[in-house]
Parts: structure tokens; sequence; C-alpha cells
């Protein structure tokens, strides 16, 4: 006797058997397919009816897993009247993982490496998330950054022991790099 391997359950409890799988079909197809469904779902949300923060949202050329965005910064911060561009990218296991976000635009700021490359580890995160959530945590780190674990370890000890310079020196950065 031949042995078959259980079958997959998908959704619903209906199986699919062995018998049922056509060549080149692949089980991450229909993964990837949920996902740009979602994304494509929470592009035209965000697109249709955006945050007060958020300025723009845009897919980079027509690559719904690679969105440009543009977060303004938060009042009383020192990135109060900035337009932040924050690249969103998606990777195949979303809304399993995570999107990975960079701001594009330099920002002084002791959670965000000079390329742009954001701390996120503190971020929470489920499938139930949306990328509107994950760019909103990106919006209040400019509003109340971290001085445990900076990126930028110079510029989170200034945060922590200096913040008239600290402050400064982000509505500076801010006047020159984000209008």
């Amino acid at each position: 006797m031949k042995y078959l391997p259980p079958p997959i359950i998908l959704r619903h409890d209906e199986p699919i058997r062995n018998e049922d799988i056509k060549e080149g079909f692949r089980f991450s197809d229909c993964f990837f397919s949920h996902m740009a469904r979602r994304l494509q779902r929470e592009f035209q949300d965000i697109s249709s009816n955006p945050p007060s923060w958020l300025s723009t949202c845009s897919l980079v050329g027509d690559d719904l897993q690679k969105w440009r965005t543009q977060i303004t910064g938060p009042e009383d911060s020192p990135y109060a009247g900035g337009k932040f561009v924050v690249s969103v990218e998606f990777e195949n296991e979303y809304p399993f993982k995570p999107p990975k976000v960079r701001f594009m635009t330099k920002v002084y700021h002791p959670n965000v490496k000079s390329d742009g490359q954001i701390c996120t580890l503190s971020f929470p995160w489920a499938p139930q998330n949306k990328a509107q959530d994950y760019l909103l945590l990106v919006r209040q780190l400019l509003e109340h950054p971290s001085d445990e674990d900076p990126l930028e370890p110079e510029i989170g000890n200034e945060y922590k022991n200096n913040l008239p310079k600290f402050e400064k020196k982000a509505k500076e950065w801010t006047a020159k790099y984000a209008k």
C-alpha cells in the first residue's frame, strides 16, 4: 500500500486531496493571492480615507508590495510641520510578518539609523493588524522617542542628557530635509 500524507486543510475544513493537486500548483500561491487581496483592500482603504497624519500613500511603480507614504510630523514635537517619506515593503508572508518600514527622508532621531532604518522591535504585530496601524506606530515614534537601546547611541545620549540640544538639532533637520 502506497503511503499518502494526510490532507492539508486550508479553510472551512475542506481538505485538498493529493489527487486534486494540479501540476505546477504551489500552496504558496494560495497564500500569495490572499496576501495580494488583503494588500489591495488595505491600499484602497488608506488611499480613499487616509488618516489626517498621512498626506500621501502610493505604490512604487505598480508593485502592490511596495508603498511610498508621507507622514506629517506630530505637533508639539521637534518634527512638527515636517513631511517624512516612509517606504513600506511587504514580504510574501504578510500579514503573518509585519511590513518593513524605512524613512527615506533624513531624520534626526535616536531610533532611526542614518540610512533610515527604524527600530521596530518594540512594535507589536499580529496578523489582524493593518499596515496603517504600523505606520501610526512610526509616527508615534516621532512623537515619543525611546532612549532605551537607541539605533544611534550618540543621538540617544543627547536625547536623554541634553533634551534642548536634541530638539534644536531635530528641528533644524526637519526644516532642512522634511519640507
